[in-house]
């Protein structure tokens, strides 16, 4: 599975230092099936890595439960975190480290992300340029990234350098995060677990815990390639859209995410008229805004889960009920976010984050919080992998917790229990 990972990063380099803009359709097309093949094996891979994790981590669970009930899997993969998932915030944290540098006035000035602006006046001084070089850097390893690494419609950081610029004025502001407790609270638990166990059972323990991190390692790779495809997908699609703008078969450049590869394809070979096309685009973002206002079942067909029965009987009660992602508890005001780029630049240790998911672009706002809820994921998410090495309490698999939480309403999030509290009065 790791030769598949570095085998793959090989492949895709002739992608990454291509210029599509100046390719041909026919060379475009055959390079999107080449990525589209790629895409659907890493798909698999995905899947692999998950399931080999997911069964470790439940046998792990079950061990060191029999063991002691003092110790979770969350303690003992508190500071394991893939290098991968927290790199793109270690560079962002260092870009902030040279901000502190700066003065008040450019300090703002990353805020207000112009990007023209600030790259042509922090090259005036040799503080500014090595900031400008260090954004360089972090765009050329990182700039695939966007909110959602999956949904290649969005733009990537590299198309949006005014929100990383942002990014990095957002964390001056903040203390860097606190990691420094996370070993030794590892230690701690393997220990304990350790001493509890026979000769034989330690080298089971031992080999579970060993193998579940490199399962989480591996999912870690594997999803940043599934985020490279996307965006290298979105860079041959948004192409083929330039051209079919000028030929005056499409609108808008991002209407083409409204067609089907094959409506694409059929666009770009004439055999779907301008006119065709523009019906498919309206009727598809008629059909978007439609179902964005759908709450959709949890099963589609069987006797309705336990599970959605108690959200629904619990659904106006003062407490919310998740999974534990990672233990702690906190007290501090919600504040709703769905999209890390329209995240408010107050955030603070006094905030909890709420939001519907998190991966990789998300990880820069959870530096600087107090804790965390998200409505999906589990022990072994991206949201908990964090949460843990940041040392914030974090409860996930909270059902619609953007909707029933108010935004600046005060909670109490008890990542242990995987239960959030709700105050009665914003901001009590």
């Amino acid at each position: 599975m790791r030769s598949f990972v570095e085998r793959r990063g090989r492949e895709l380099e002739p992608f990454r230092r291509a210029d599509w803009e100046v390719k041909t359709a026919d060379d475009l097309l055959a390079s999107l099936d080449q990525l589209r093949k790629y895409h659907g094996e890493v798909q698999w891979y995905i899947f692999i890595t998950a399931l080999n994790m997911s069964v470790r981590n439940r046998l792990l669970g079950r061990l060191i439960k029999r063991a002691t009930g003092d110790v979770t899997t969350g303690d003992l993969l508190s500071g394991a975190a893939p290098s991968l998932a927290l790199g793109a915030n270690h560079a962002l944290q260092e870009m902030a480290t040279l901000a502190r540098e700066l003065d008040v006035e450019s300090q703002q000035m990353l805020l207000e992300g112009d990007n023209p602006l600030i790259r042509r006046l922090l090259s005036e001084s040799e503080e500014g340029s090595k900031l400008v070089q260090k954004m360089d850097e972090f765009q050329s390893r990182y700039g695939f990234l966007s909110a959602n690494g999956t949904d290649f419609s969005l733009p990537a950081w590299r198309e949006t350098p005014a929100l990383v610029w942002q990014m990095v004025g957002r964390m001056v502001k903040q203390p860097h995060p606190a990691t420094a407790d996370i070993s030794t609270r590892q230690q701690v638990a393997w220990q304990a677990v350790r001493s509890k166990l026979s000769p034989f059972q330690r080298r089971r323990f031992e080999g579970l815990l060993a193998s579940t991190i490199n399962f989480m390692d591996l999912r870690e790779r594997v999803s940043q390639l599934i985020s490279e495809d996307a965006y290298l997908m979105r860079c041959i699609y948004l192409a083929l859209a330039n051209q079919l703008v000028r030929q005056n078969k499409l609108s808008q450049r991002d209407d083409i995410f409204y067609l089907s590869h094959e409506e694409v394809v059929a666009s770009v070979r004439g055999e779907i008229k301008a006119e065709e096309a523009n019906q498919l685009i309206e009727a598809r973002q008629i059909e978007l805004r439609r179902d964005a206002e759908i709450d959709p079942p949890e099963i589609l067909r069987g006797e309705m889960s336990s599970s959605r029965v108690s959200s629904i009987t619990e659904n106006d009660s003062d407490m919310l009920l998740g999974i534990s992602g990672s233990a702690g508890v906190v007290e501090g005001r919600a504040r709703i976010v769905r999209d890390p780029s329209l995240a408010p630049h107050d955030l603070s240790r006094s905030d909890i984050l709420i939001v519907p998911f998190t991966d990789v672009g998300w990880t820069p706002l959870l530096a600087g919080i107090g804790g965390i809820v998200a409505e999906t994921g589990g022990q072994l998410s991206h949201t908990a992998i964090v949460a843990r090495e940041y040392g914030l309490p974090a409860v996930v698999s909270v059902k619609h917790a953007t909707q029933r939480v108010r935004e600046g309403q005060w909670i109490l999030v008890d990542g242990a229990q995987g239960r959030v509290y709700l105050k009665q009065e914003v901001g009590a």
